[in-house]
């Protein structure tokens, strides 16, 4: 990444703290090296704010840990019609939960963060799952849901892999010699519920609503006014919320790409890890992950041309301070150019980490029959994959939408998830290294590549 630069703790926190210091990019435009901008209403405070978009990511981190856990996922609770964490406000002992302890952080979080409770308050799941806020959604994903045969809604999808796993945990059913939540049919219910929520959760909201242009009032169509009384313009909130479902630190393009892979930094090195601030999330480390693995004849910069993109992204419109609408053409077009790009490259690290699992799965079906095979290992990379995948529809602007030809069906996304399959090869706690399923793995990998333009080294190398 072209700003990210290995910094000592205190030169990094001399820098967060000038808080000014910015470059100016070829059209005069001033742009900070972090993610931070005053607010036109109040002088002196940050215009920043995503608290609600944190607090979702660490809800699908608690619901996740919940799942490894065969003593809370096997609550009936978890096979009703109120699931932990995702319906209804976070209330009684979840709202005490330890934020700390939910992300497994080695520092404390500031007080106003520190639980959940503090850190939702009446925010939860369900209220921004694919299919539950429709006003921006590009598709019914109570009945256009597609990628798991006889599934057309995302939230019975979701609810019945929640079920599945109360379950197995409740009923011992797992398989052999595996954690509670590894199904014989090889699924990893912790890693496919995790990687899903990623994405009907936070790359749906995000691309499809927040960062948007197709609903008047909404994502980039929002208005420039003052939010109530909060210290930014209700423009400028949308573009953050996009961000945090993003979920990069603020000083994501300060650190290394080897760092921000898990992320975790105190970066004003006071002793706390601050999450609305501090912490990164979903894609934002999944993108350093590929850009470190990627090929060395091949190296991409996933994680610039998705954070360079989104901090362009707001300082148009917080430089122009209006709305899009009144912006001139060519301010409006490095508007949507720059959400445009954004959005590619959150996809590319979500489409480029199903190609690092179609790998990792391959590797553990050739195991099968050289020895060393775990079905853990094999649900965990094939969980992800698929979890991943499924994910990628909820972008409208993903080139998996295409047609394999023209005006004949099926659509890119269709025919990738006829490939994967709906479950590895595996029956009964046995799985085979079918050589068919190995070749429809690599055919998946090529359409991936194609459809991405990702580079043959590179879909070798993740």
């Amino acid at each position: 990444m072209s700003l990210r630069i290995a910094l000592p703790l205190t030169a990094l926190a001399a820098t967060l703290t000038l808080g000014a210091c910015s470059e100016s990019d070829g059209d005069g435009l001033a742009l900070p090296t972090q993610y931070e901008f005053e607010s036109r209403f109040v002088a002196g405070e940050s215009s920043v704010n995503y608290q609600g978009q944190i607090c979702r990511h660490v809800l699908i981190s608690a619901l996740t840990q919940a799942v490894r856990d065969s003593d809370v996922i096997s609550d009936p609770a978890y096979r009703g019609e109120n699931i932990p964490y995702y319906d209804d406000t976070i209330v009684g002992a979840r709202a005490e939960q330890s934020t700390q302890t939910t992300l497994g952080l080695d520092l404390p979080v500031p007080e106003g963060q520190d639980t959940l409770g503090e850190l939702c308050g009446s925010k939860y799941l369900d209220q921004k799952f694919a299919g539950n806020d429709t006003v921006t959604d590009h598709r019914d994903w109570n009945t256009q849901f597609v990628g798991i045969e006889g599934e057309v809604s995302a939230e019975a999808y979701l609810r019945r892999l929640v079920r599945e796993a109360s379950t197995m945990a409740a009923q011992g059913t797992s398989a052999i010699g595996a954690p509670s939540y590894v199904s014989p049919e090889g699924l990893d219910y912790a890693q496919l519920i995790q990687k899903f929520l990623l994405g009907a959760v936070a790359f749906a909201q995000g691309t499809d609503d927040y960062l948007d242009d197709d609903v008047a009032g909404k994502g980039l169509l929002a208005a420039w006014e003052q939010d109530g009384d909060a210290p930014y313009a209700k423009l400028e909130h949308q573009v953050d919320e996009g961000y945090g479902y993003f979920g990069a630190a603020r000083a994501y393009a300060l650190r290394s790409d080897e760092v921000n892979r898990s992320g975790v930094v105190d970066d004003n090195n006071d002793g706390f890890i601050d999450l609305l601030a501090e912490h990164n999330f979903g894609a934002s480390t999944n993108a350093a992950k590929r850009d470190v693995g990627s090929a060395a004849e091949a190296r991409t910069d996933l994680t610039a041309a998705a954070f360079d993109n989104l901090l362009r992204l707001r300082a148009l419109v917080s430089e122009a301070q209006t709305d899009l609408a009144s912006m001139s053409e060519s301010r409006a077009q490095q508007v949507r150019d720059a959400r445009n790009a954004a959005v590619a490259a959150w996809e590319e690290a979500y489409a480029a980490t199903v190609v690092h699992y179609i790998n990792d799965t391959l590797a553990d079906l050739a195991a099968i029959d050289a020895g060393g095979f775990d079905i853990a290992d094999l649900a965990k990379h094939w969980s992800e994959m698929k979890g991943f995948a499924l994910g990628l529809q909820f972008n409208p602007r993903s080139p998996l939408h295409e047609l394999i030809t023209p005006d004949t069906e099926p659509t890119r996304f269709a025919r990738l998830h006829e490939l994967l399959g709906d479950t590895p090869p595996c029956a009964a706690g046995v799985c085979s290294n079918d050589p068919q399923y190995r070749q429809d793995l690599l055919a998946a990998r090529t359409l991936l590549g194609e459809a991405y333009g990702f580079a043959q080294a590179n879909l070798e190398a993740w």
